[in-house]
């Protein structure tokens, strides 16, 4: 049992990587959110890449090289075919993948804080003096703000940020809710239709 010195700082701790857990989330989100973005142009760049192809085929039989709607034909398949290899250079128009890397970077590292963290709350601090105790979670606090001011900002608007947070608050309670009783019903506790209550005694 930690004495109340000890719980104030595990508290603070608690709190921190409660933080980090759903920024990590955000950035989760975030990397995903891209990673359709670019998909959807990828897709649609192929797309466009066999109707080109498949029209060059069929004008070239139907009218030939040398007639006047041909050549006409021929002009426009070409400007379309220029805007696919834009839409096939989007990633680096956009910077797609430079931003899903970043965002896969804020993830890992705020992760990685939230264990080592939590590590240190469950394993080290109990046995730590008062003093000792306030020193190691101030270079937490510290670690903690210098993430946030170093790493990328994700790329979600205010409503998608809710969105996150309710999900990610959902999957805790459902998580806290299977180690009481792993028979609930997932789907109902996930969906908020059960009737059970979650007391957070970690």
């Amino acid at each position: 049992e930690l004495s109340p010195e000890l719980k104030k700082i595990a508290d603070n701790l608690k709190i921190l990587e409660g933080k980090a857990d759903l920024s990590a989330s955000a950035y989760l989100v975030s990397e995903r959110k891209v990673q359709k973005k670019s998909n959807c142009c990828l897709i649609r760049s192929l797309f466009l890449a066999f109707i080109l192809a498949g029209s060059s085929i069929v004008c070239s039989i139907v009218f030939g090289s040398t007639s006047i709607i041909g050549l006409v034909i021929g002009i426009i398949l070409a400007f379309l075919s220029l805007i696919v290899s834009v839409f096939s250079l989007s990633d680096r128009i956009f910077g797609w993948n430079k931003s899903m890397l970043a965002y896969r970077h804020g993830y890992n590292m705020l992760k990685g804080y939230q264990r080592e963290s939590y590590a240190f709350r469950k394993n080290h601090l109990p046995h730590m003096s008062h003093e000792q105790a306030l020193i190691e979670a101030k270079v937490f606090e510290m670690r903690y703000a210098s993430l946030v001011a170093s790493l990328e900002p994700n790329d979600l608007t205010d409503m998608e940020f809710l969105l996150c947070k309710q999900a990610h608050k959902k999957k805790i309670r459902v998580s806290q809710l299977l180690d009481k009783n792993p028979c609930i019903d997932v789907v109902k506790a996930y969906n908020c239709e059960d009737e059970f209550e979650v007391i957070n005694d970690e």
